[in-house]
């Protein structure tokens, strides 16, 4: 995915593809390493649609850290992967923000369900937008269980995900 996204940042740059068509011709493969992250990825970063990752259930944090460890890190420090999430239960939303800055991860936005706007609620994902929406008038006793039904529905995503990824266990 990060190479395709380069691919196409640098075809609508002909200074970037210009440098990277002269990186082919450094040998040294640690000068052709520092020639890419020095020049070519500065040139693509205007042009690069960042990678987004959304956890709609996020708790403490751990599917976004899983997730991180599938992209270079290099890739993670220049911004192109961005994470988002969302939770009901604002103690999970702390946790998840102090993983993200312990483990150099940029939570771009991780916010709890009960806060966010109606603006906000059209950019998550059904049916999680559905059920937050309900969670934010909802009684204890509901509240309860639309925690249970987005967490079953996190649960049954990250199940396809993985099978997607050829993953045998999601953990």
């Amino acid at each position: 995915m990060l190479h395709d996204r380069m691919k196409k940042a640098l075809s609508k740059d002909p200074l970037g593809l210009s440098l990277l068509l002269t990186s082919l011709v450094i040998e040294d493969p640690d000068e052709s390493a520092k020639w890419f992250y020095e020049k070519i990825v500065p040139a693509a970063a205007p042009n690069f649609e960042r990678i987004t990752v959304y956890d709609p259930c996020v708790g403490s944090g751990v599917m976004l850290l899983a997730a991180a460890k599938q992209f270079p890190k290099r890739a993670l420090d220049v911004g192109f992967v961005q994470f988002y999430g969302t939770d009901i239960d604002a103690t999970c939303v702390k946790m998840a923000r102090l993983n993200c800055m312990l483990y150099g991860l940029n939570g771009f936005s991780l916010k709890c369900a009960m806060e966010l706007s109606d603006l906000d609620l059209e950019q998550v994902p059904e049916p999680f937008a559905s059920s937050y929406k309900e969670a934010k008038t909802a009684t204890p006793e509901r509240l309860e269980e639309i925690k249970h039904e987005v967490r079953w529905g996190t649960a049954v995503q990250m199940g396809l995900f993985a099978e997607s990824l050829n993953v045998s266990d999601p953990q």
